[in-house]
């Protein structure tokens, strides 16, 4: 098994024949087309770790070693180039400012209303398996629920106690 990893994690070392360093998100820049069609994009804030390389050059390197058409590039500059020849002129880098607030048509009344937050270090695969981040105050205040007072106290519940939120409609 290839795997392709900017850290190495015990299932790696245990499942994988040759592991790749990958460079993580920080180490490298590129463009990326988002849902809704706009064009990003990031410059690496710091270089490559070690022998760390991006993703794009190792699968430059695979498809040429496999003698795969199509991974002739040498700068990512090259592979914009051909991004921006195969997408539509709609696409734009620099998308413009927000647009006018939309009505939300109205929704039927619910006891409850779950506002999801995003963990600060829940979803980036380089920092989610960091057990000092994941310990954080940030952190921790991200996977507690907050609510009103009056609420908590109509349904019993107190400082300290444990819940697990579900979703009971869509």
């Amino acid at each position: 098994m290839l795997v392709l990893a900017s850290w190495l994690a015990p299932t790696h070392a245990a499942h994988a024949s040759v592991v790749l360093p990958l460079a993580a998100q920080a180490e490298t820049g590129g463009t990326y087309i988002d849902l809704e069609g706009r064009r990003n994009g990031f410059e690496a804030l710091a270089p490559p770790y070690g022998e760390a390389r991006p993703g794009w050059k190792i699968l430059r390197m695979l498809g040429q070693r496999l003698g795969l058409q199509g991974f002739e590039y040498e700068t990512r500059e090259e592979i914009l180039a051909e991004m921006n020849a195969r997408t539509p002129a709609t696409v734009t880098r620099n998308p413009d400012p927000a647009s006018e607030p939309v009505a939300i048509p109205d929704r039927p009344q619910a006891d409850w209303w779950r506002i999801a937050r995003r963990a600060p270090y829940g979803s980036d695969p380089c920092v989610r398996h960091s057990a000092p981040l994941q310990s954080t105050a940030l952190a921790r205040r991200a996977r507690t629920l907050y609510m009103h007072p009056a609420d908590a106290k109509e349904h019993g519940v107190e400082v300290g106690f444990w819940a697990r939120p579900r979703v009971a409609q869509r």
